[in-house]
């Protein structure tokens, strides 16, 4: 009768571990459960919003750097007019300085002519 009792107690101690594992793991079930809840609770309260504020901000500098580069793309366009325009007014300049040069020296000419002619006159 002793050696019965033995076995159902020892029988009882194998179930009652058996019952403490399942139960341990049953609250390490529920706590990653729960783990996991929390964890999408912040996601969708914290993380989510700062994501899309970070997208939101993303699509902006995106937008800025493409008129930016439009810009620049203008502001390219409008130095080589100006460059161009300068050169024209280079080669104004320089047609003018020659067409003057002329005139001094059919200037300096007609005066040599002058004196030539009043020093034979005289």
């Amino acid at each position: 009768a002793m050696r019965a009792k033995n076995l159902r107690l020892i029988k009882f101690a194998r179930v009652a571990t058996a019952a403490r594992k399942r139960a341990s793991q049953l609250v390490t079930a529920n706590k990653q459960t729960w783990d996991v809840s929390a964890v999408s609770a912040f996601n969708e309260d914290w993380c989510r919003p700062a994501h899309d504020e970070q997208q939101r901000l993303l699509d902006a500098s995106r937008q800025t750097m493409a008129s930016l580069r439009r810009i620049i793309s203008s502001q390219k366009g409008v130095i080589v007019t100006q460059q161009r325009t300068l050169a024209a007014q280079r080669q104004v300049i320089t047609q003018t300085q020659q067409t003057l040069a002329r005139y001094e020296a059919a200037a300096v000419k007609r005066k040599q002519t002058e004196e030539r002619e009043n020093n034979v006159a005289v």
